[in-house]
C-alpha cells in the first residue's frame, strides 16, 4: 500500500507530428534520436516518417511501427 507506479502515456502520432526515432535503423543510416515528420498513417499502427538532411532534402522515408517513435 502507498506504492506509486508511474504510468507512461504516449500520444499516438498524427499527420505532420514531429517524432523522434527510438531505435537505430542501420540499413537506412538513421540512429536513435533522429527527428522526422509523420507524412502518412498506415494500418496496424505503422507510420511513414520523412527524415531530412541539413539542406532540407529528403534523406529517408521509413515505414515505422508506433513503438519506434516518440512524439515531440
Amino acid at each position: 500500500m502507498g506504492q506509486n507506479k508511474r504510468i507512461e502515456i504516449r500520444s499516438a502520432p498524427k499527420l505532420f507530428d514531429i517524432v523522434e526515432l527510438l531505435s537505430d535503423r542501420p540499413a537506412s543510416g538513421l540512429e536513435a534520436g533522429a527527428i522526422g515528420t509523420i507524412v502518412e498513417a498506415l494500418p496496424d499502427k505503422f507510420y511513414i516518417v520523412e527524415f531530412l538532411d541539413a539542406d532540407g532534402r529528403t534523406r529517408s522515408l521509413e515505414s515505422l511501427p508506433v513503438e519506434d517513435l516518440s512524439v515531440r
